[in-house]
């Protein structure tokens, strides 16, 4: 038997306990499957040993050296030329003895005293020569617990499905063009893995788990850069709406943007070619949620600014709004087609009941608020929703001639514009001025005029 000493301290990495050890040696098994050298992965729970194979293929001594790696450079998990001597450390540490199998070699890993470096305890390999060689390379690790070996297979996608399916389970896994993807069931939401491997549980109400491809960790398998996570998961879901394969997830658009969920909020704070794409795809749902006449906006102000325009304005996050700008006009925009969009009418053109109606509606408020009748025009407007409009620059108040059906109607209406003259739908100069417009009409009614020489 020869021992083969490593540069490694005992104490190396001593944050990294059972899962690190694992993970690394499971982080190469799958870097040899992805190259054609299927793995195997066996946990005997009456033992407590987990076996790791992959056939047809052998380890060589030199990957004992520290930094040395074969597959630098290739896209591979793991490239730093460290991970399954510290992951072994690691577990040997925490009393899981390890061995590994390969060609006509077990090596055997260990800490002990070394004489070169003065008694102190460091990892070493104790090699000996077997009587057949073996095209596999096999990891037995020992004394692995059971809620261990759970612990492992809900961080390893393979060993995950295979969990689930036991339960009688589906990740729902969706799977996009460049290899990543994306898990629906609920167990999974928030979770981040990386090349098939758990990373950690994402901040934030995310909608679904992800296993993304092109995220560059570090050693620790820690993730530098949150922007890298933020824009691949957005970068995900984006191709998965787009190419409609799942019903489920474009389904859920909707709600995922009215919640504000992390990886949309990215996307649509991203770029403006990625939200018209989600806002063509969410309008109908939109409408189909809230009505036909239904239109997004950012506060109460903006839902009665609607209304004025015939619409029904329904308050929606910020991330919603900005995917639907381009599908719904803004009031302001609205307002300016609608107030292009107005035939006149004139009075010899009404009939006697029209006519009747804006008489007294006119008389009715010109006690209150003389010379709004001098402002009054009556047409129609290209939308029949619209029932009258205030135009501030000619101060002028438009009438819809659909209103003169009645003088109560035409003056709910004509009172409603001219308060516009002390702000817009629901701010608080409009407000008081309907309050007080209303309250005077009340007293004319119930008193008579007099007393409006005396009140403010």
């Amino acid at each position: 038997m020869a021992r083969i000493e490593t540069s490694l301290h005992r104490d190396y990495c001593p944050t990294w306990k059972v899962w690190e050890g694992l993970r690394e040696i499971l982080q190469n098994a799958l870097d040899a499957q992805d190259d054609g050298f299927p793995m195997e992965v066996v946990y005997h729970e009456g033992s407590g040993n987990l076996i790791v194979r992959n056939k047809d293929v052998t380890l060589d001594r030199k990957s004992m050296l520290m930094g040395y790696s074969s597959k630098r450079n290739s896209g591979a998990r793991g490239e730093h030329g460290e991970g399954y001597k510290v992951g072994i450390l690691a577990l040997v540490r925490a009393g899981k003895p390890v061995s590994i199998r390969s060609g006509k070699e077990t090596w055997k890993g260990g800490i002990h005293a070394s004489k070169n470096y003065g008694g102190e305890e460091v990892f070493c390999f104790d090699t000996r020569t077997r009587e057949t060689w073996s095209e596999i390379v096999e990891v037995v690790v020992g004394n692995v617990a059971p809620e261990e070996w759970l612990a492992c297979q809900e961080r390893v996608v393979p060993l995950l499905k295979d969990l689930f399916k036991g339960q009688d389970k589906d990740v729902k896994e969706v799977r996009g063009v460049s290899g990543a993807a994306l898990f629906k069931h609920r167990e999974l939401r928030g979770m981040l893995f990386v090349k098939d491997l758990f990373v950690c549980r994402l901040d934030g109400d995310y909608a679904y788990g992800y296993n993304l491809r092109d995220v560059k960790l570090d050693r620790d398998r820690m993730v530098p850069a949150a922007f890298d996570v933020k824009w691949e998961t957005s970068a995900l879901l984006r191709e998965t709406i787009r190419q409609g394969n799942d019903l489920d997830v474009v389904g859920s658009l909707l709600d995922m943007l009215e919640t504000e969920t992390p990886e949309l909020r990215e996307s649509v704070y991203s770029g403006m070619n990625q939200v018209a794409e989600m806002g063509s795809i969410v309008a109908p749902a939109f409408r189909a949620k809230h009505g036909p006449d239904a239109h997004p906006v950012r506060s109460i102000s903006e839902a009665q600014k609607m209304e004025h325009l015939g619409k029904k304005g329904v308050v929606v996050s910020e991330t919603l709004k900005r995917a639907l700008r381009d599908e719904f006009d803004e009031p302001e925009v609205m307002l300016k087609k609608h107030s292009q969009g107005f035939a006149l009418v004139q009075l010899h053109d009404l009939s006697e009941g029209e006519r009747a109606a804006l008489t007294a509606a006119c008389a009715r408020i010109d006690v209150v608020v003389p010379g709004t009748s001098d402002r009054v025009v009556v047409g129609e407007f290209n939308d029949k929703d619209i029932l009258g409009m205030w135009m501030g620059e000619e101060r002028k108040l438009r009438l819809s001639r659909q209103v003169l059906t009645d003088q109560w109607e035409c003056l709910k209406t004509l009172v409603h514009e001219a308060c516009h003259d002390e702000g817009g739908d629901g701010d608080v100069g409009h407000v008081k001025s309907e309050e007080k417009t209303w309250a005077n009409l009340v007293r004319v009614a119930v008193e008579g005029p007099g007393f409006l020489k005396t009140c403010n």
